[in-house]
């Protein structure tokens, strides 16, 4: 659509005499033929998010409502426009064709509305239901906001207690600069929860360190926010969302819900990291020799599926680990460990891993594995290709398990290169103290901008997993 619109200004351009004012407004083309020759007969709908479900695997997008309409071909690779099973999409309007229902969707990539059969879709559950179900116990706001003016961060929840589409907003990149609290809502723990209307300015610069110009850039938000603890993204979901639900024309007015005890200590278990391969049998890498020192290390990390080879059977042992791929594991053992394998996928696909560094940030980021902060250079996206320093490593370690599951077993009373003033200090400390890592010398120095290997990062990965493959009992210092 927005592809023919240009190109009739352009042709409408060059026609015209470089005098001539036809009008102060552009009247613009609508969306296609048939919605304009029939809008009147479309009804809106107010559950707009919608899960692919089809018999069929797919639904193809389609040029007006009908089993027998053109499917829409994509203008970047000419290619019918499909979402598979899973994919999610937003629908805004219905209209009936032949006694069945069609939603209109808008494909934004392709600038290309188009229509899909809505009984091949399922209804998820968003903030729009949760505000319908919860209105009654709503509020006015009566505290004020100096605390979350003055907090370093804060997280945007989908709704109070939500288990997904958490997203930290932090304020060294950030600039708040006006919130609006339209109503409130008390958990059962007591923790207000305020819907707001954030007014921030993305805070951008000239970077010397790496001569990148950016600028200012304003935007606006309307999410929920704990105001009790604001930059606390490890609330567990005490309201998690309901499974989607077949969608019906009169609407769905009723969600099952699962209670769930607001104590994240029982969701936290090395016990749902499981091994899906195995090696040996459905891998074997050419370059990993039986009698390496990584070679039980490599074979674990492939059968819990946290480091794959490069194909061709080949691993790599020796390659430099990349901040991608550093990234990738950790979302990957975070998610299975907080949220179980099948919430965990769910989550991973959600943020949009798909095996690459955008997903995998993003999930960090909101878990709180990793801060956006210049010193350490994880919002950088021109260093996600490049090999991970050691002490950043540590750090991501650091942050993936909970306290449970980190005992301290050695002494750390000082180390041969990495002192209270280096960068990553505590976290490199405690990788010591469990037993993670030992030293990469004699000395037992860390060597904190060096960079690791994959057969070096798959033995970290499986002494944070695996509690018996821990160094213990010894003294640093």
């Amino acid at each position: 659509m927005f592809k023919r619109f240009f190109l009739c200004l352009v042709v409408c351009f060059l026609f015209l005499p470089t005098a001539t004012v036809l009008a102060d407004v552009f009247f613009l083309p609508p969306v296609n033929d048939f919605y304009a020759e029939n809008r009147y007969d479309m009804t809106r709908i107010d559950r707009s998010r919608f899960k692919v479900e089809s018999p069929d695997g797919y639904v193809a997008v389609r040029k007006e409502p009908g089993w027998d309409a053109e499917i829409i071909i994509s203008y970047w690779d000419d290619e019918e426009i499909r979402y598979g099973n899973g994919a999610e999409l937003f629908i805004e309007y219905v209209y009936i064709c032949d006694g069945d229902y069609w939603g209109l969707e808008e494909i934004l990539y392709d600038g290309q509305p188009g229509w899909v059969p809505m009984d091949h879709l399922l209804v998820v559950y968003t903030t729009i239901v949760f505000e319908r179900e919860n209105r009654s116990s709503f509020y006015s706001y009566e505290g004020n906001l100096d605390a979350l003016y003055a907090a370093d961060r804060m997280v945007l929840w989908q709704w109070p207690g939500s288990d997904r589409e958490k997203r930290v907003v932090d304020y060294e990149r950030w600039i708040l600069y006006d919130v609006e609290v339209f109503r409130v809502f008390m958990d059962g723990e007591g923790r207000e929860w305020g819907y707001v209307g954030l007014d921030y300015v993305d805070r951008y610069y000239y970077d010397e360190t790496v001569e990148i110009y950016n600028s200012w850039m304003t935007q606006h938000l309307e999410s929920w926010i704990c105001l009790s603890d604001l930059g606390n993204n490890n609330i567990f979901s005490f309201y998690p969302a309901p499974a989607p639900i077949k969608w019906t024309y009169d609407g769905v007015r009723e969600w099952t819900h699962i209670d769930v005890t607001d104590n994240s200590s029982e969701y936290y278990s090395l016990s749902s990291i499981n091994k899906a391969r195995q090696y040996g049998i459905d891998e074997t890498f050419t370059d990993v020799d039986e009698t390496a020192w990584y070679k039980e290390a490599v074979a674990a990390a492939y059968e819990y599926g946290f480091i794959n080879g490069k194909g061709d059977s080949v691993f790599d042992p020796y390659g430099q680990l990349t901040v991608e791929e550093a990234l990738i594991i950790a979302s990957r053992i975070h998610a299975y460990y907080k949220y179980g394998l099948e919430e965990g996928e769910r989550l991973l696909a959600m943020y949009g891993r798909a095996d690459y560094y955008y997903g995998a940030y993003n999930y960090c980021h909101v878990e709180g594995l990793i801060r956006e902060n210049s010193n350490d250079n994880w919002d950088r996206i021109w260093n996600f290709y490049e090999a991970i320093t050691r002490a950043q490593m540590a750090s991501l370690c650091s942050k993936i398990l909970q306290p449970k599951d980190m005992a301290i077993q050695n002494t750390v009373s000082s180390l041969p290169d990495v002192n209270e003033d280096s960068m990553h200090y505590t976290d490199i400390k405690l990788c010591y103290e469990v037993g993670i890592v030992c030293g990469v010398d004699a000395l037992e120095s860390f060597n904190p901008t060096g960079n690791i290997t994959r057969a070096e990062a798959s033995t970290i990965f499986m002494n944070l997993i695996d509690t018996t493959k821990r160094h213990s009992g010894r003294t640093y210092g």
